[in-house]
């Protein structure tokens, strides 16, 4: 994939990650683990993709010292696009997001891990 410099990796975990369960610490703290890998692994291999999202709420902002310290503090060395925003709405629109209730997804290129 860095050779590609394209791709993606899933991580799966488990609600247990956050709320823990009576028996199960070991199982939980797994679970925690995975979640710590997944964003210290995103902070080190996440270098091609977004940080802000390029809107027209952000030109007041635009200057060579706004974008020099935005694109430093991004995660992913970019903006995003709007599109890419949009393209994860259709999905929690979808019949496929029928799992999701209450939840929150962030497309923020990592500016947020939560």
């Amino acid at each position: 994939m860095s050779a590609k410099r394209t791709g993606s990796i899933v991580n799966v975990a488990s609600q247990l990650a956050y709320r823990g369960g009576v028996g199960l610490a070991h199982y939980s703290a797994a679970k925690a683990g995975v979640l710590g890998l997944t964003r210290a692994a995103a902070r080190e291999l996440a270098e091609w993709g977004p940080g802000p999202v390029e809107t027209k709420m952000i030109e007041p902002y635009k200057t060579a010292d706004w974008i020099n310290a935005n694109l430093a503090a991004s995660v992913l060395k970019r903006f995003g696009r709007p599109e890419e925003v949009a393209d994860t709405v259709v999905f929690l629109v979808s019949d496929a997001a029928s799992l999701y209730i209450g939840q929150t997804l962030s497309p923020n290129g990592g500016g947020v891990m939560a």
